[in-house]
């Protein structure tokens, strides 16, 4: 990463809903602060760094088929060179990506209910080899 800046990956990996039904997708993480305070590093989606991917808040729903490209941030001001940029999310892993699905259905009095589907698609992302 170039030190002290601000860099922007556009389009950097794709999620992809390969399922058979809709899924809210999004991605944990936990990043380190930079000297001003900011995440170090963010993920967004495509080639807009306004449109969040991180926590299940900025879920995006994707259609069976249908995929979005998700970019990154960096903002390295005051860490040192070779600085992981996050912190283990879980079970070492840097970083996780959920797929959750959720569908909707009409029960036999006609009232619309929903039912997770919980598909328990999590991605986990092991640190980066920093050694070498």
């Amino acid at each position: 990463m170039n030190p002290d800046a601000t860099t922007v990956f556009d389009d950097v990996f794709e999620i992809s809903n390969q399922g058979t039904q809709p899924v809210d997708v999004w991605i944990d993480v936990a990043p380190v602060q930079n000297e001003n305070g900011d995440p170090a590093i963010d993920f967004y989606r495509g080639g807009d760094p306004s449109s969040e991917v991180v926590g299940q808040a900025n879920a995006v729903t994707l259609d069976i088929g249908e995929d979005i490209c998700v970019g990154l941030v960096t903002r390295t001001y005051g860490l040192d060179p070779g600085t992981s940029l996050l912190f283990p999310v879980s079970e070492g892993a840097e970083m996780l990506v959920h797929a959750d699905a959720s569908v909707s259905s009409r029960g036999g009095d006609g009232n619309v209910g929903t039912t997770d589907l919980n598909t328990g698609n999590v991605v986990a992302v092991p640190p980066a080899d920093h050694t070498g």
